[in-house]
């Protein structure tokens, strides 16, 4: 009797009974999806990481049609297994029925089911979970990717100024003691950023009685291109929030960790940022080159139980598609291999399976082509013996592109940078003899590139100036000095050009000509000009505020200092003017007062500066 009470159902065909067995287990397998806690929650990431490259792909991944309908029935399946979910199945229903493209913004900011699962799995970095709101996470970005080019546009026009935003959420003490730390300068946000203009609802968001409440002041110039974000009141469920909600994977600066009464302030500045969009008229192309550009990013910091998942819905969303995602989960394997595990014989072995994959494609796809290329260029930088057959089957494939028919302008750029890219690395590793030809190369190759960028639309200053500054580097190493100090100036005018001005790059290019002019030209009243340059942006840079909490970051930026007063006087020295070199050794001298360094750089920096002032003195008396 207990057996027979234990039977459900007897099966004479093999097919029913696996049908039967997949329905069966369906709902453990999505509730196994929704329930996942195995991740810390965080709000913020690193400024480069694999997690806003996901992202992004989802923003742009074509998917199928029937797609929506699949979400829906995900929803209905897990709700209906976890109990006590009338009302959610009623909102369920009604997002089947009621939700378009153009009122996903109203669907995201309602208080509902949709709302609280979103964030979780942006919080968690929960890849299956967002994997399955993809389409939504999409519909947002098309949403405020509008939005965003309109007010934008408005914003030139009428010369608006930058706006403050405020946002109040419970952090962490992990995650505020990294942001406070003086290493971290710039951020990314991992979710979904939900502001306002007014502090007084982020007010409302606060609890004044944890210690962990964080209040977010964001500025930010509406001009500024940046990954999408809009004021949305227009489109919100709440209207009076006055929201203006950000894309993840927006990168900010750092400005400011103020410790008030009842919370911690962060006061951000947003950055210049932009997701990367490929525009091919086939969209088989599209997806090849999207997926291709996540699987380069999955191999740092990524778990490999992320990384799997992400390729096993692709195989299920595009079973066609195998052989191609196979060949990319494999580079990105190797990848790993190679710069994680430092296992080159493994690296190695997954990157040839990789290309011999690609190489079942027809000898004019012009995706397999360029995959192929640059499989064969990470095989020359993973171990030096592979390197010469590496490259020159690089080359074969690159030049392979340039006289492709099929092949667009930015497959070109990509070979000639490519190309460029190889000769440089040639020349640095080859003997002297062959180190002006493959230099001559390079600089070949990377004027090609520029000029086919600069008659490109679709390329701008950004994409532009690290192609003008590499041509800098390569002139240099060709010991062409003219041609290289006109390459730095243009990168240059470039940089000094952008609203926010990057001003790293700006010191290390007027650091670079000022050493050209000095070591290689000789040409000293120059080379003092560029270093004067110099120093005003290091001043600029790396300015002792009253701001700067931590002493690790005042110590590194009074290092940065007076390492530029010591570069302005060491030049002064080459130029016998020993008054100006005095003046800026004492000037570095002062700032680090009359104290014992804690660090024993900044002793050593000391005992140098004191050296050359005693040098100076031996001199003048040997003069008299």
């Amino acid at each position: 009797m207990i057996t027979t009470l234990l039977i459900k159902h007897i099966y004479i065909n093999i097919e029913e009974l696996i049908k039967d067995l997949y329905a069966a287990a369906e709902p453990f397998t999505i509730c196994q999806i929704f329930d996942r806690i195995d991740k810390t929650e965080n709000t913020t990431d690193d400024f480069v990481s694999w997690w806003t490259e996901y992202i992004d792909f989802l923003c742009h991944l074509p998917y199928p049609e029937g797609y929506f309908k699949r979400l829906v029935h995900t929803l209905k399946v897990y709700y209906k297994a976890t109990g006590n979910n009338e009302q959610t199945l009623r909102q369920v229903d009604e997002f089947e029925a009621d939700y378009q493209l153009k009122n996903a913004v109203r669907w995201y900011t309602r208080p509902s089911f949709l709302f609280s699962i979103i964030n979780q799995a942006f919080r968690q970095q929960n890849t299956e979970l967002l994997f399955l709101f993809g389409i939504f996470v999409q519909d947002i970005y098309k949403v405020l990717a509008d939005e965003f080019k309109q007010n934008r546009i408005l914003a030139e026009e009428y010369g608006t100024s930058d706006l403050t935003v405020y946002r109040s959420q419970i952090m962490s003490q992990k995650e505020i003691d990294r942001i406070k730390s003086p290493y971290t300068k710039y951020l990314t946000n991992t979710s979904l950023l939900s502001t306002s203009y007014r502090k007084s609802v982020a007010d409302l968001y606060s609890d004044p009685n944890d210690s962990r409440q964080v209040l977010f002041e964001i500025d930010y110039n509406p001009c500024l291109l940046s990954r999408p974000y809009a004021p949305v009141a227009h489109l919100s469920y709440i209207p009076a929030d006055e929201e203006v909600l950000f894309m993840p994977g927006t990168q900010f600066e750092r400005l400011a960790v103020l410790h008030e009464k009842f919370w911690t302030v962060i006061r951000l500045k947003l950055r210049y940022n932009l997701s990367v969009e490929f525009q091919y008229e086939n969209e088989s192309r599209n997806l090849k080159n999207y997926v291709r550009r996540l699987g380069q990013h999955l191999f740092y910091k990524t778990p490999k139980n992320d990384r799997d998942i992400i390729f096993t819905k692709l195989n299920d969303l595009f079973p066609n598609e195998h052989l191609w995602l196979s060949a990319v989960k494999l580079d990105a394997i190797g990848c790993y291999q190679e710069w994680v595990l430092n296992d080159y014989t493994l690296a190695v072995r997954s990157y040839k399976k990789a290309i011999d994959l690609w190489k079942e494609f027809s000898e004019t796809d012009i995706d397999a082509i360029n995959a192929v290329a640059m499989l064969y260029n990470q095989l020359g930088y993973c171990c030096q013996k592979f390197a010469e057959e590496s490259y020159d089957q690089s080359k074969t494939y690159s030049e392979a592109v340039l006289v492709n028919t099929t092949a667009a302008n930015c497959d070109r750029v990509d070979s000639l940078n490519r190309l460029t890219e190889m000769y440089e690395t040639k020349s640095k590793t080859d003997d002297s003899d062959k180190l002006n030809e493959n230099a001559s190369l390079a600089i070949k190759y990377q004027e090609q590139a520029l000029n086919n960028m600069s008659t490109d639309s679709n390329y701008n200053d950004y994409d532009i100036v690290p192609c003008v500054e590499r041509l800098g580097r390569l002139c240099e190493l060709a010991h062409d000095y003219d041609k290289a100090i006109r390459a730095y100036e243009g990168a240059i005018r470039i940089y000094s050009q952008q609203i926010e001005r990057d001003l790293p790059m700006l010191i290390s290019l007027h650091q670079r000509i000022a050493t050209i002019y000095l070591k290689d030209l000789k040409n000293y009243s120059l080379a003092i000009e560029y270093q004067i340059k110099t120093h005003k942006y290091s001043l600029e840079k790396y300015e002792l505020k009253m701001t700067i909490e931590k002493r690790a970051e005042i110590q590194y930026n009074t290092r940065k200092i007076v390492n530029s007063y010591v570069q302005l006087a060491d030049i002064y020295l080459e130029m016998k003017d020993n008054i100006l070199a005095r003046k800026n050794l004492n000037a570095a001298l002062a700032l680090y007062g009359e104290a014992e360094p804690e660090l024993q750089d900044d002793r050593t920096i000391i005992e140098s500066i004191y050296k050359k002032l005693k040098n100076m003195c031996f001199c003048s008396h040997t003069v008299l």
